[in-house]
């Protein structure tokens, strides 16, 4: 799928979280060059995908229905839908009669863009940075609804109200020698100073 480290071991991830959800249909993701990295069945790993390649080269769904088959050898029926980002081209598909599956072909594309979006993302700096500003807006109280939504849904994290965030370290210097620990923890009424 590109040039993302782990590619293969992140699609495959994916695969194991939705094949449960599938009800049996074979799922596969092929990288930019067609080649399935990632599938339900592990039979069809490491096979080039004729369907696979022509989404990916038009980034157009590709349906393949029985009448279909002979233009796309070694393929089932099924849907293939394009996937990209920044550095990232592939294909996920889905095997089964298009009008029944195309659905959740759909979903699966989603969730697997943002599953690699924000695998893409974890370690990067930019990851690190919105992680600062949501422990900042969380920590002094300052919280406008849409950013930390958005933060939130970047980062794949998930909050219940009521909450309290505690930081115990900030940019590699521990908080607990200074004293501004206790400070801040009276201060956002965590722990009361008589």
């Amino acid at each position: 799928l590109g040039a993302m480290d782990n590619m293969e071991s992140i699609t495959q991830r994916f695969i194991g979280l939705v094949r449960p959800l599938v009800g049996g249909r074979a799922v596969y993701v092929a990288d930019q060059d067609a080649i399935i990295t990632a599938s339900t069945d592990p039979g069809l790993i490491g096979r080039r995908h004729e369907g696979a390649r022509v989404a990916i080269l038009s980034s157009q769904i590709v349906r393949i229905s029985q009448h279909d088959l002979p233009q796309y050898p070694g393929s089932g029926e099924g849907v293939i839908l394009p996937l990209s980002g920044p550095d990232w081209r592939g294909a996920v598909g889905i095997c089964g009669t298009p009008a029944e599956v195309e659905e959740q072909g759909n979903l699966l594309r989603l969730c697997l863009t943002q599953h690699l979006e924000r695998s893409a993302l974890a370690g990067s700096q930019l990851y690190k940075d919105y992680r600062q500003r949501l422990l900042q807006l969380l920590i002094y109280g300052e919280c406008p609804g849409q950013e930390l939504q958005r933060l939130c849904t970047l980062l794949g994290v998930q909050l219940q109200f009521p909450m309290r965030a505690l930081v115990l370290s900030s940019g590699g210097r521990s908080m607990i020698k200074d004293g501004s620990l206790t400070a801040l923890l009276i201060d956002r009424g965590f722990i009361n100073p008589q």
